[in-house]
């Protein structure tokens, strides 16, 4: 049989070394002396660099292990450590050594954010024994050796091996001070309802009486006002009512930032009926002309966000045509892939490149409110709503030869 085995450094003709793997094999003769010895060398080089590459791996990933802020920890289907690393046995208040062997559940005691137990079966990582499925809890409580807790985020991963489940690896971060900004935001945005009621309230009844008072002097008194006289109540009638509008973009704008929207199936066909019916008597009044290229698709968004994009896009492009212009606007839809397309194309005045990206920021206007009406909110809230619904917006156009903006959501059906 074979004597020994002895890993070697071979040296070809050439000079060049490699390692070999050699066996030794006492050879015997009928009395079983030993007559002489059989070597076998097999070139070692791939095993070799194999071993160095799954060293370096291995080092690598315990680098990676120890580098990383999070807490990791591996654990059999006793529920005994299998290794942590640093980060996660110093967040716990253990060393690392003092804890491989042991039993997790006496180390780490999980609880409900309310503070009720947690058992032990419902624990991500039973659940992923059970499934084999990993598991992932956004907002756990676990408690640290002193006795003291922490608001955790928690994710447990299979290891299988041969198909069969033979253990999990967690992975554990301390996200209190997330839960600290998420208390500090519902705090400001309770504030910013309280500003948004009153601006809603208090501020916009000063200038409802500014708008009336300026309307009664034109009606009531004209006889007794001379043409300047005149002139001047209707600008503080007009100052008035676009400041009206203004405080009411504005709350629309800092409602579709805030809000949260529920995204469901919304057919474009009945958004796009509901906005021009609340146009009509302003479509009329400007003589505009509006086609729409049916049917339009479903897509998944939020109806009543919707229905305040498509109408912003409308007014937009039967407002900035040229004096003596009739605005003409043509809606139709185009599919790509599973997204849907709403073209809303107008013979309006245009817009050069280098203005096209301004247009979406809020209070951004490129004419003055003399020349053509508006806020300067209406784009950017067309841009806020897209966003908010997981969708896009854009423009394409050059000046003084009208302009298509576009939105894009992902299609239904």
């Amino acid at each position: 049989g074979i004597e020994d085995i002895y890993e070697l450094t071979y040296i070809r003709k050439d000079g060049s070394r490699f390692p070999a793997v050699v066996s030794v094999t006492a050879l015997r003769d009928a009395q079983n002396a030993i007559i002489g010895y059989l070597l076998i060398g097999t070139d070692n080089t791939a095993r070799k660099q194999a071993e160095e590459q799954q060293a370096r791996l291995g080092k690598e990933i315990r680098l990676l292990l120890e580098s990383t802020g999070e807490g990791i920890y591996g654990i059999d289907m006793a529920g005994r450590c299998t290794f942590i690393n640093k980060s996660g046995a110093r967040v716990l208040g253990y060393e690392a050594d003092e804890m491989r062997g042991r039993p997790m559940h006496d180390l780490i005691h999980h609880s409900r954010p309310d503070g009720s137990p947690y058992p032990v079966v419902e624990c991500p990582t039973h659940q992923t024994f059970r499934t084999g499925q990993g598991c992932r809890v956004e907002n756990e409580v676990l408690w640290r050796r002193d006795g003291t807790a922490f608001p955790a985020a928690y994710t447990s991963s299979p290891i299988v091996e041969a198909e069969a489940v033979r253990g999990a690896v967690v992975t554990f971060s301390d996200i209190t001070e997330r839960k600290k900004m998420e208390t500090a935001l519902r705090e400001t945005n309770v504030e910013l309802d309280a500003f948004a009621y009153t601006v809603a309230h208090d501020l916009r009844a000063p200038l409802r009486a500014l708008q009336g008072f300026g309307q009664a002097l034109l009606e009531d008194y004209a006889d007794k006002l001379d043409a300047e006289g005149q002139e001047y109540a209707k600008r503080i009638s007009g100052s008035a009512q676009r400041m009206d509008t203004l405080i009411q973009d504005l709350l629309e704008y800092s409602r579709l930032s805030r809000a949260d929207l529920t995204l469901n199936p919304v057919a474009l066909g009945n958004v796009m009926a509901e906005v021009l019916a609340h146009l009509k008597d302003s479509l009329q009044e400007k003589h505009a002309h509006v086609t729409v290229e049916e049917p339009l698709p479903d897509v998944l968004g939020h109806r009543a966000t919707l229905v305040q994009v498509v109408t912003n896009l409308i007014t937009n492009a039967v407002e900035y045509v040229a004096p003596g212009v009739q605005p003409t606007v043509k809606v139709w839809p185009e599919k790509r892939g599973g997204w849907a397309h709403l073209w809303v194309e107008d013979n309006g005045i245009g817009i050069a490149p280098e203005h096209q990206d301004r247009i979406f920021r809020i209070f951004e206007r490129l004419h003055g409110s003399e020349t053509y009406p508006g806020t300067g909110v209406g784009l950017a809230i067309v841009k806020k709503g897209m966003e908010r619904m997981g969708g896009r917006s854009g423009v394409e156009s050059e000046a003084g030869k009208g302009s298509r903006f576009w939105i894009e959501l992902p299609k239904t059906g």
